[in-house]
């Protein structure tokens, strides 16, 4: 880790998301992606600011084939998007290897 203290990134993934979570068939897929940048405290600290965008969202099924928005068995989609700003501080134990 010698000369280094910074190190800069970008990152993305998968998500499933519900707002109730008692149904098999109310989550919907999402995604996040960002980048990070992380500094070296020590050899085994790491302190890692993110800048995230997230979208979740939640299905609800509907029983009635032709739903009315407002009556019982409507079903609609639900997305919501999010700007999230993490702060990590990392401790890891062992040595790390250079190669």
């Amino acid at each position: 880790m010698k000369g280094q203290s910074w190190s800069i990134g970008l990152h993305f993934g998968e998500n499933l998301s519900t707002l109730r979570g008692d149904a098999k068939t109310d989550y919907l897929p999402g995604f996040m992606g960002g980048f990070h940048a992380s500094h070296y405290l020590t050899e085994n600290v790491v302190l890692r600011l993110e800048a995230n965008f997230e979208r979740k969202g939640t299905r609800f099924d509907s029983d009635n084939p032709t739903p009315d928005p407002g009556t019982i068995g409507f079903g609609d989609d639900y997305r919501f998007d999010y700007l999230s700003l993490p702060v990590m501080l990392r401790y890891s134990m062992g040595k790390m290897r250079n190669s």
